[in-house]
């Protein structure tokens, strides 16, 4: 095996290429300083990527981006082309759309005063530092009348993987305090292991990213110097930077969001996805009663799932769509009974979503929490630990062990693409303020 010791001294050496990674890496190739990436995996991207099964691409995880992305990657030399579209909420036998659209605007407008109410709150909340309202439910429970609009109200706690009663309510507003822009979906044309490919391109412009690499460990020898162990040999660098998920900074008894479960389907290409919409969500009144029973361990009679389709470039007969859903507290790997209920219950709704792809489905594989580690090496949670409003993430640096920090694992608030994009930049400019650059 290819060793990848050698003389250099990096600036920064960075432990990690997905999209936290990527970024500081990016920032600081940018501002003059070498760096090293080193990736244990076959390619770069992490969760945002995709991955092939019996001869389809499908995507892994990360899939719709905020506008924030596309001007974000352009400020460090990416150019990737991006499209925007609208996410479908279909609740019971309305449609509602995201951004709102005419049709949207005109069902909500007669229940304006509830909205008006949920707004007052909000910024009441805020004022207050949470304590009155410190969750979704209890916010919007409290001010808003119209079962429906409360349902729609917390459909963030579903999109999170949470009970809106866990959902904490300051996250709404650090959506619009750090420009994530999530209220306007947009995809890279291509899909997500594009994107990741394209950051990865522009860093192998003057930098180094070095695949299938495990890190082992690293010791501060007396020149100052960080000498890190990967199992391809020893580097030298000033700064290291883990962009590793890790929850250890998170107390024990704070409680996990729910693993997605998910089918990857393989949809012949003469059916009609509509081409403006991304995201379609079956999303059943009562979101706090049967997600409150997924909590429990039990599947209700009914409960939400979102299907969207892949934007990869495919040469086949058929095009890829993931469908995404919440199997019962426990059902990491689901008994047969339980799988087979779900699986009945998604399909017969989807296909009254979106008619006629019942018989356009060519392939369906089920992807189980558990499988979807065994293959990525990941969690599918989208909300890893469940924290109380007001709680913050871990720093972008670790002074113990004089380690720096990035990902959507730590600052800043979100757990999501734009948030590790934005954590890999804040990691950079941490570094360019210090005096120990080359």
């Amino acid at each position: 095996m290819n060793t990848v010791s050698d003389n250099t001294i990096y600036d920064a050496i960075i432990v990690g290429a997905g999209l936290g990674g990527l970024s500081s890496a990016l920032h600081l190739q940018k501002a003059g300083l070498r760096v090293a990436l080193l990736e244990q995996q076959q390619r770069v991207g992490g969760l945002c990527g995709t991955h092939w099964h019996e001869g389809r691409e499908y995507v892994i995880a990360c899939n719709d981006f905020g506008t924030a992305m596309p001007k974000w990657l352009s400020n460090v030399g990416v150019d990737l082309s991006f499209g925007r579209y609208s996410t479908r909420i279909c609740y019971g036998k309305r449609y509602f759309s995201l951004p709102p659209d005419l049709h949207s605007i005109l069902q909500l407008l007669p229940h304006a005063a509830d909205l008006w109410r949920y707004i007052r709150g909000q910024k009441a909340a805020e004022r207050d530092n949470y304590q009155k309202y410190p969750t979704l439910a209890l916010l919007v429970d409290n001010s808003v009348r119209n079962p429906m609009v409360a349902d729609l109200l917390k459909i963030p706690a579903y999109l999170m993987g949470v009970s809106p009663k866990q959902l904490r309510l300051d996250a709404l507003k650090h959506e619009f305090e750090f420009g994530y822009g999530y209220s306007q979906p947009t995809a890279p044309h291509g899909g997500p292991q594009a994107l990741a490919d394209a950051m990865a391109d522009k860093i192998r412009e003057q930098g180094s990213i070095m695949l299938d690499t495990r890190f082992i460990g690293a010791v501060t020898a007396d020149d100052g110097l960080k000498h890190i162990q990967t199992n391809r040999g020893d580097m030298r660098c000033r700064h290291l930077i883990s962009a590793i998920a890790d929850e250890a900074d998170y107390p024990e008894n704070f409680a996990r969001g729910l693993p997605l479960s998910m089918f990857w389907l393989a949809v012949d290409k003469s059916f009609h996805y509509p081409s403006s919409i991304h995201t379609c969500i079956h999303y059943p009144p009562n979101i706090s009663d049967w997600f409150d029973s997924l909590e429990a361990g039990v599947l209700p009679a009914e409960f939400g799932f979102h299907v969207f389709k892949s934007q990869l470039d495919s040469a086949t007969d058929c095009f890829t769509m993931n469908l995404y859903f919440y199997l019962p507290h426990g059902e990491a790997t689901p008994k047969a009974e339980i799988l087979k209920q779900a699986e009945q219950y998604l399909f017969s709704n989807l296909e009254r979503m979106l008619p006629g792809i019942s018989a356009a489905i060519r392939e369906r594989h089920f992807v189980s929490p558990d499988l979807f580690t065994a293959i990525h090496g990941m969690s599918s949670r989208v909300l890893p630990v469940i924290t109380p409003a007001g709680y913050p993430k871990p720093d972008n640096y670790h002074a113990a062990s004089d380690t720096y920090r990035a990902g959507a694992s730590y600052y800043p608030p979100g757990d999501h693409a734009s948030a590790a994009m934005l954590s890999g930049r804040i990691v950079a400019e941490k570094i360019l303020s210090s005096a120990t650059t080359l």
